[in-house]
C-alpha cells in the first residue's frame, strides 16, 4: 500500500460453509478493510472532477467489508460503515457484523 493516499489496512478473511456467493465467479472471500480514506481524493471522486489531488488530508475512520483488496487511492470499496478511533470496542462490534456477513445473516451488494 506504499502507493496509497491513506492510512490503511486489511485482512483477506476465508469463505464459510454458508457465506453466499459474491465476485465475478461467486467464489470471492471477505476483505475487511480498516483506513482514513483521503478527504481530497474522496471529494474529487465523488465529483467525478479532475486535477490535483494535493497534500494528505485524512478523512473519518472507515472499516470497510467488500470482497476486493484496495490498492492506489483507498477511498474504499464495498460496504462503508464510519467508525470512532480503531479500538478493542470498536473491533469486537465490527466482529459480529463479520460473523453475520460470513454466514450469510447479512447480505453484502455483490
Amino acid at each position: 500500500m506504499a502507493d496509497c493516499r491513506a492510512e490503511v489496512a486489511y485482512v483477506v478473511l476465508p469463505r464459510q460453509p454458508g457465506t453466499p456467493a459474491w465476485g465475478k465467479r461467486g467464489d470471492a472471500p471477505l476483505v475487511v478493510t480498516l483506513g482514513r480514506p483521503d478527504r481530497a481524493a474522496d471529494r474529487l471522486i465523488a465529483s467525478s472532477g479532475g486535477g490535483p489531488l494535493g497534500e494528505y488530508e485524512p478523512g473519518p475512520w472507515t472499516w470497510c467489508l467488500d470482497h476486493k483488496v484496495p490498492g492506489g487511492i483507498y477511498i474504499s470499496h464495498g460496504t462503508r460503515v464510519i467508525a470512532p478511533e480503531p479500538s478493542h470496542e470498536t473491533a469486537g462490534e465490527l466482529a459480529a457484523i463479520i460473523a453475520d456477513v460470513l454466514n450469510g445473516d447479512i447480505t453484502l451488494p455483490n
